[in-house]
């Protein structure tokens, strides 16, 4: 295959990996890299059959004018969006493609790596999962080949070889290997000490407004819904430090009014909390129970998911936070990634109403109520304390009614009423809302909570997760011997509860630990885990230096002037034995490297030699005895210099030449006897080079 066609088909697999991890990001349409693809292997296939053959201008005018009204679209659309991540992935993408079917002169292959390039920086930029290593690694090496083959083909060039073999004699192997592990080994440090931005520089379609959705919604219709059980995706993480809640219940929003099937939240009532001056929100006094370390994942909601027991919460980073009537608490925008912060949790409950002299004001609205919902909750509730009758229509949902996921009771005129006299099952969201409704039927305050129950223990460093499937719904009621109190009216079977062991488990607990891991150390590494690695580094130096110095020896105190005549002699105080502490990092460090050395020295000698590596000794020995070889000197000329100036090397120089030319360019490996005459060789001008300076 001649060396033009081996180029462009090595442009054309770049070109084809770079914009894969697009679609995923959101960042590009699956169409688009279809139709982009489709045409790359089109073009793979043309310069496999030797069918290549460069468009002419004409034809690159035509597309470049063809394309000038959909740039039009394109960039309207970015204007409306806010976003122009579109507009320019769409024209770098066509601007490869054409340039590929257009290749021909031998500088126009930078133009295709540099927009090459661009399409990996973007694919990189807009990616936040784990697997884009894999991308990054792949890439890597296959863009190592790239460069290697289209230096050699360059050298090959220059003897006059227009075609090679499919390997070219190039061995790319070990050192697209070796470069790849040194690429990663180095990029850990520099993404370490790389200045660091809280916000990324590109985001996918939506702007940077965009959120990510992690199944709870602010709002409960209950004519339809879309379940969420199953979905084991992560909500919420928690590291606890003291005993966490018995239950584990997160309040996230609560609603007050009931209108044509649908809950309705109201968070223009919500009043504003600010933080004290330590940036802390204090809800509420008690004693401290446990403190939890907790990352909540972007809800497609402004609803702040807290445990019922949280006295005060710090590092949210908010001027302010707002309250709704029912006592749970907003951001005051639906974060665009996860959150980090510091809960301090009570003893009980903490259930804050919007108006604690006035409790009835938003939470005894009758809407939804009929009368035959009225009477099954006077005959079920009965008479006496409120509490109590509150805990017996508790009980009788418990009882008589059973959970389903189905859509049963959803599709009528009246859902509550089919669920609670004609199908008498449902999910959390019917029996929470028909509890509030007949409550309120009898003059009690209540009102619908959504949140999420429960969590999941791992076995990795022993953090609680909460999944898209522990969301839930459940009642708050008001009775004045009790004030504010949860309750629950879901069956138990039919409650979020932790999963029982299995290995399916152990691979979703340790796939979910590694995200987290690659969420807290790479996703939001910020200035102060900066900080925290350069302290860490700094201390672990300090105490290397202070043990280093306890185990060398000091000097000794100088003796005590003698006493005086008739003064009593007094003994010197104990001095304190200490006993010295070896340095061990320095005393490990020194045979590691002794063993490094040794192994390297073996393996250089077991290594054979080639001819590539005495060529460059020959090249290095030229340069110690004052001669000047630029890099663009050939090898033949190279020869003629060395012939020159140390006549009596000329055959050896001659036949470490030929033997190199024949190894690099001749595509095949050299034997034992050739080997042998190249040591032979390299002796020999070694001997030759060194002998002016003898007699000098």
């Amino acid at each position: 295959m001649s060396f033009p066609r081996s180029k462009r088909q090595l442009l054309a697999w770049l070109a084809l990996l770079a914009p894969l991890p697009l679609p995923f990001n959101e960042a590009l349409e699956w169409w688009v890299l279809l139709v982009y693809s489709l045409l790359v292997v089109h073009l793979l296939q043309r310069l496999e059959g030797d069918r290549y053959r460069p468009l002419p201008d004409w034809v690159l005018n035509l597309l470049g004018l063809a394309y000038l009204p959909l740039l039009v679209v394109d960039l309207e659309r970015g204007v409306r969006s806010s976003s122009f991540l579109d507009p320019l992935l769409h024209l770098l993408l066509f601007v490869l493609v054409v340039k590929l079917y257009a290749l021909r002169q031998e500088r126009e292959k930078w133009h295709v790596l540099i927009a090459v390039f661009f399409v990996f920086a973007g694919g990189m930029a807009t990616s936040s999962h784990v697997s884009i290593l894999l991308y990054l690694v792949a890439f890597v090496a296959l863009g190592t080949v790239a460069l290697l083959r289209l230096a050699h083909f360059h050298v090959l060039a220059t003897f006059g070889r227009e075609t090679s073999s499919p390997a070219a004699g190039l061995p790319v192997r070990t050192p697209v290997a070796w470069s790849t592990v040194l690429v990663v080994l180095l990029a850990i440090p520099l993404f370490a000490l790389m200045p660091r931005f809280r916000d990324p520089f590109v985001f996918g379609q939506g702007g940077p407004n965009a959120v990510r959705r992690a199944g709870f919604s602010d709002s409960v219709d209950l004519s339809s819904t879309s379940s969420i059980r199953g979905n084991r995706a992560v909500v919420m993480r928690l590291t606890f430090d003291g005993p966490p809640p018995t239950e584990l219940r997160f309040k996230a929003a609560t609603y007050d009014v009931y209108r044509e099937r649908r809950w309705i939240r109201r968070p223009r009532l919500a009043v504003p909390v600010t933080p004290w001056s330590n940036q802390e929100f204090v809800f509420a006094g008690g004693r401290r129970r446990a403190t939890a370390e907790v990352q909540l994942e972007p809800l497609r909601s402004a609803s702040l998911a807290l445990p019922l027991e949280t006295l005060s919460v710090r590092g949210l980073n908010v001027p302010a936070l707002l309250r709704d009537p029912g006592g749970a608490y907003l951001l005051p925008m639906p974060p665009r990634e996860a959150l980090h912060y510091r809960l301090e949790l009570g003893d009980e409950p903490v259930i804050r109403a919007a108006d604690p002299d006035d409790p009835r004001r938003s939470a005894l609205d009758e809407s939804g109520l009929t009368p035959r919902i009225r009477a099954l909750a006077r005959e079920v509730m009965g008479e006496g304390p409120d509490g109590e009758r509150i805990d017996r229509l508790e009980r009788h949902l418990l009882r008589e009614y059973a959970y389903t996921l189905d859509f049963v009771g959803r599709g009528g005129s009246d859902p509550l009423e089919a669920f609670l006299f004609d199908n008498r099952r449902g999910h959390c969201e019917l029996f929470a809302s028909a509890m509030v409704l007949m409550l309120r039927a009898e003059g009690i305050p209540a009102r619908l909570v959504a949140g999420f129950l429960d969590a999941e223990r791992t076995a990795f460093q022993g953090y609680y997760i909460v999944r898209q499937d522990n969301a839930h719904a459940w009642v708050e009621a008001y009775a004045p011997e009790r004030g504010w109190r949860a309750y629950d009216p879901t069956p138990p079977e039919g409650r979020p509860h932790a999963a029982e062991w299995s290995l399916r488990l152990m691979a979703t607990q340790l796939y979910d630990f590694l995200i987290f891991r690659w969420d807290r150390y790479v996703l939001s590494f910020g200035a102060d885990d900066q900080a925290d690695v350069f302290d860490s580094v700094r201390a672990f130096l300090s105490r290397s230096w202070q043990r280093l110095l306890a185990w060398l020896p000091r000097d000794r105190p100088a003796p005590a002037p003698p006493a005086a005549a008739g003064e009593p002699l007094e003994s010197p105080p104990p001095a304190a034995s200490r006993p010295a502490r070896a340095p061990w990092p320095l005393l490990l460090l020194a045979p590691l490297i002794a063993l490094l050395a040794s192994l390297g020295w073996w393996w250089r000698r077991r290594r054979p030699p080639t001819a590539t590596a005495a060529y460059r000794r020959l090249r290095r020995l030229l340069s110690s005895a004052g001669h000047r070889l630029t890099d663009a000197l050939a090898p033949r000329a190279v020869e003629n210099l060395a012939a020159s100036r140390y006549p009596a090397a000329a055959p050896a120089v001659h036949q470490l030449v030929g033997l190199y030319l024949e190894e690099s360019f001749g595509e095949r490996p050299l034997h034992d006897g050739e080997r042998r005459r190249l040591r032979e060789a390299l002796a020999a001008v070694a001997d030759a080079v060194s002998q002016p300076r003898r007699r000098h």
